[in-house]
């Protein structure tokens, strides 16, 4: 369970959201007349509260250009809770099209939320500087604010919302000493992160093909149908078009030999655009066809159908259609007999329109 390494830089991350939330406050400085003069952007730094106080005490001599000037901020994680609520929500597994490889795609099953805790400090050296900056943020929490991140790289399509809750704030006035010691003012604002953690992503085939093998007794010996459902276009991609053809046979014994006749319509696709042809209710029909036997096929004359190798017959560059053992009855008829020669798979198109027909699968 624990043998793959991963490493998806979730706390990493959650440093560099938080910072970016406050990397670009100012302090507006005026005279007495209420004339703006200078502006200040306010440096931001990750660590503790403390390591910048004993930076203020350092005694710098009289060299003002070492002393830290004021203001400025700090912020570091200060706790990690796994969130209580996320135990009572029913969390699917996370997938995404493998775009190198549209056969798989990528696969993340196990993910949980936790709560970050954050502390952002002001350390400013007048009241009207700290006031400045704590004014600037509290507007945007309400209690909280979202941002959206994509919290694993090379998944393009995966984001997360992470709202981030400001939980409350300290003031404090470090003043303390003789005359010589400088004034901090102190504002502690305390937020949560909500951060999804998730685990390990792998990538895993998608399924194109599905057999079922229907028995009839106890014994799993008798054969009463077999059904066949794939995807025509074996390579497509989501985005590709692409039918589904559905087969269904009727047992080792049951496949139709001698002169069978199947009745075709035209009608708009129910999945994908354009036409398709229709035996009965099933668009695209897949069928099975047994070596000896002769089968016809009654269709539209706009729609002329014809037989070939490769799907979509003519519609294939460099593909042909099929003609042994075929015979055009009519404008709105075909026969085909299958005999030993005949391929294992054919295809049924129309001539006038691509993507319409579907395939038939030879057996002995």
């Amino acid at each position: 369970m624990f043998g793959d390494p991963f490493y998806h830089a979730t706390m990493r991350k959650s440093v560099a959201v938080f910072g970016t939330l406050f990397n670009n406050l100012q302090v507006v400085r005026r005279n007495s007349s209420g004339n703006v003069i200078n502006t200040l952007k306010v440096p931001l730094a990750y660590g503790p509260k403390q390591k910048f106080l004993a930076a203020l005490d350092r005694d710098t001599g009289r060299d003002a250009s070492l002393a830290i000037k004021l203001p400025r901020m700090a912020f570091e994680i200060t706790s990690l809770a796994i969130d209580a609520n996320q135990r009572l929500v029913k969390r699917a597994a996370i997938e995404e099209t493998n775009t190198s490889d549209v056969t798989k795609k990528k696969l993340i099953k196990h993910y949980t939320t936790y709560d970050i805790g954050m502390s952002l400090y002001i350390l400013a050296k007048n009241q009207d500087d700290g006031l400045q900056l704590v004014e600037q943020i509290l507007p945007y929490f309400q209690p909280e604010y979202t941002v959206t991140i994509k919290p694993i790289d090379g998944w393009t399509t995966l984001k997360q919302d992470v709202p981030v809750v400001l939980t409350g704030i300290q003031i404090n006035d470090e003043y303390e000493g003789d005359y010589t010691a400088r004034r901090v003012l102190t504002y502690q604002l305390d937020f949560t992160m909500k951060m999804k953690f998730y685990g390990p992503a792998s990538n895993t085939g998608i399924i194109r093909e599905i057999n079922i093998d229907f028995l009839g007794d106890s014994s799993m010996s008798e054969l009463l149908e077999e059904m066949d459902i794939r995807v025509t276009q074996t390579e497509a991609g989501p985005d590709d078009n692409y039918t589904v053809t559905t087969v269904i046979d009727g047992g080792g014994n049951n496949v139709q030999t001698g002169t069978s006749t199947y009745t075709l319509t035209v009608a708009a696709k129910g999945i994908g655009t354009g036409n398709a042809y229709y035996y009965g209710t099933t668009q695209q029909a897949g069928f099975t066809f047994q070596r000896g036997g002769t089968y016809v096929f009654n269709f539209p004359s706009a729609h002329p159908l014809k037989f070939s190798s490769t799907s979509d017959g003519t519609h294939t560059a460099g593909a042909d259609q099929y003609t042994a053992g075929v015979n055009e009855n009519s404008s709105t008829q075909i026969q085909i007999t299958i005999d030993d020669n005949t391929p294992d798979v054919l295809y049924y198109y129309c001539t006038n329109h691509s993507g319409m027909g579907g395939r038939i699968d030879i057996v002995t």
